[in-house]
Parts: structure tokens; sequence; C-alpha cells
């Protein structure tokens, strides 16, 4: 996958920390693979696995001023990521009840933006961040298309970033929902 992202609104950042007039572009790389086998294990059981593997690279020209610290950070925005989503599901009884549970580790590496400790002290390291996520899924068909949906996720992410004054670096987040999907 390659994807293109301009930002029209978004000068570049000079080492002097003055705008230019150049405009910011970033190019998103990705190569994914998935595995998978499913089973049948009796008329109204079903099981699947998957995995997926992805890595990917955003390559940003854009740079970062630090007027606080009068320092200049060269593609700040440009990372690379591995990724992996290991998914275990059921299909359960007539109504093809669905659950499943998905692991995704993410290791995200930015190829220019220094870390920091508490204070905002530059370090030797650049970024690194690792984000764990637990997944899981419950679909119950209900009539004519129509299926109740409910999802929920649990996040921690942990980095060598520890200046946190403008962006979170190390959380604990978690998500729920409940609704109503259509198929046809």
């Amino acid at each position: 996958n390659l994807t293109l992202r301009d930002y029209p609104e978004q000068h570049l950042v000079a080492a002097s920390g003055q705008l230019s007039e150049k405009l910011r572009s970033d190019q998103l790389r990705s190569v994914s693979a998935v595995a998978g086998y499913s089973r049948k294990f009796g008329p109204k059981v079903a099981g699947t696995f998957s995995v997926q593997f992805t890595q990917l690279r955003n390559a940003s020209n854009q740079d970062h001023y630090d007027a606080q610290s009068n320092r200049f950070v060269s593609t700040y925005y440009s990372y690379d990521d591995r990724v992996i989503k290991p998914t275990v599901g059921l299909i359960l009884g007539s109504r093809k009840v669905q659950y499943s549970m998905s692991y995704l580790r993410i290791d995200r590496n930015y190829l220019g933006r220094v870390s920091q400790d508490a204070a905002g002290t530059y370090l030797s390291d650049t970024v690194s961040l690792d984000q764990d996520t637990f997944l899981f899924n419950l679909v119950i068909p209900v009539a004519y298309g129509m299926r109740l949906i409910a999802e929920g996720a649990l996040t921690e992410a942990r980095s060598n970033m520890r200046c946190e004054k403008f962006y979170r670096y190390n959380y604990v987040l978690s998500s729920h929902m409940v609704g109503l999907g259509y198929s046809f």
C-alpha cells in the first residue's frame, strides 16, 4: 500500500524555526500479510484463527523546532511500525453468533524525534513506542439482516519519551461500544 498525504495548510519548519514556503507531504508505505485457518467442529460450532503482520513506514518531510530548547529536530513525523495481530474466533449455533478475541501489538520507532526526560532535556535515543491492545467482539444476529454488536478494547502504551507536556506517550485506555448493524 502507498498512501500520499498532502497538508495544503502546513508549511515546513526550517532549521531557523521559521516557516518555509514549501508544504508538508507524507508518504505512508506498508506491506501486510494475513494467514488464516478455519474449522468446523460440529454442526453448530466453527472456529477461526488468523494472524496478520504489517510493516509500515511514514516518511514525512516535516521537521520540528523546539523554541523552548532552541533545538531543530529533523524528520519529526517519520516513523517505522511493526504490527502483529493474532485473532481467534468462534461461530456458534444455528443463528451463527460470532465471538472473537484479538491481540494487537504495535512497535513504533520514530526516525528523527529525540526522546526527552520529564523536564524536557533531550536524551540520546530516538522515541520508541510499544502499544498492546486486547480486542473483543460479539455479533448476535437478530432478524432480517439486523445484528446486535458489542465491541471492547483495552490498550496500554509505553514509551521512552517522558516529556508529556503537550502529548501523552504513556497511557492506558479502554473503549466499549454496543449498537445495531444491518447487512444485506
